[in-house]
């Protein structure tokens, strides 16, 4: 059983490729038209501007993702992180290749 799998595999995804059923990546240049330098400095404006607190959470990452459910497009992913341990509230902004942001955090 453990063998049919993947030659299944291997055979569905080409079918699923041909038939058009995988989400497509819009063709772009290889670099994206916002660098991380301009998203982190639209994403402390944004949170300077806005009055938002977060004495207690840095910056521990910002990623290169793509919104494939909205506006089908790539964007920066900034997300805060808790100095101390918590569950739960970490701040994070989507900051879009045009400059507009959203707010984005996780947990409850």
């Amino acid at each position: 059983m453990k063998r049919i799998i993947p030659v299944l595999v291997f055979l569905l995804v080409p079918l699923a490729v041909r038939a058009g059923n995988l989400p497509q990546l819009p063709t772009t240049s290889a670099s994206p038209s916002l660098s991380i330098r301009e998203a982190l400095e639209i994403a402390e404006r944004y949170v300077t501007d806005h009055k938002i607190n977060l004495p207690e959470q840095y910056i521990g990452s910002a990623v290169l993702l793509f919104d494939a459910e909205s506006k089908k497009q790539f964007y920066w992913h900034i997300q805060w992180r808790w100095s101390m341990p918590r569950i739960g509230g970490e701040y994070g902004l989507r900051i879009y290749m045009d400059g507009s942001v959203e707010e984005a955090r996780l947990g409850p």
